[in-house]
């Protein structure tokens, strides 16, 4: 965060708002907000290159991480509130990165993709340095085959964890982890939800 601070000196305001507590859409506002993407639709997709977006992406992500681990730190937060408020963030980069996925795979918009927070994340027990555990879950929109949803839906999924996983000037988020799903690293990485039953 210091390194990020010496990058982006004006974000040291975010460092005196340690009493400000973000709820969950206003983590994710912000964020969409930041890669020009519409927070308000459904299945928001970013209008900024690629490239561009997760650029942002980290910058805002950083800066919201500066807040939390300032009331950490500096109000001695409980345990529990700045796992709930990391879990929440992630949630929200998560989102924001499939937003960005949404402008790089052709017809995504024929895809509904889920992404299922587990272990940490989904207990919103999440911790600075921790990796993000989901499980992808893709159905059809209206006018698509399950097997379309699918191939989309991987497309999609493979594109939100380079998305957060890959380092560029402004770092890198965390690693995604799908390796929870039903078989592990050796089975499918998206599937239906009749599939997980």
């Amino acid at each position: 965060l210091g390194d990020h601070l010496s990058r982006h000196p004006a974000q040291v305001h975010a460092l005196a708002a340690t009493s400000l507590q973000l709820t969950m859409d206003q983590r994710r506002s912000a964020l969409l907000e930041v890669v020009g993407a519409d927070a308000m639709v459904a299945g928001p997709v970013t209008n900024l290159p690629v490239r561009a977006a997760n650029h942002a992406l980290r910058i805002e992500y950083k800066r919201q991480l500066l807040q939390i681990a300032a009331a950490d730190v500096a109000d001695h937060a409980p345990m529990p509130w700045v796992g709930e408020q990391l879990a929440d963030l992630a949630s929200a980069a998560l989102e924001t990165a499939l937003a960005i996925a949404r402008s790089e795979v052709d017809d995504s918009h024929l895809c509904r993709l889920t992404i299922m927070g587990m272990g940490k994340t989904g207990g919103r027990e999440l911790n600075y340095i921790s990796d993000v555990d989901v499980i992808f879950v893709a159905e059809p929109e209206e006018g698509a085959t399950e097997e379309q949803a699918l191939r989309i839906g991987t497309a999609l999924a493979t594109a939100v964890i380079r998305n957060c996983g890959e380092a560029n000037a402004e770092g890198s988020l965390w690693e995604v982890d799908p390796a929870l799903r039903p078989e592990g690293k050796s089975g499918a990485l998206v599937r239906t939800l009749a599939s997980h039953t």
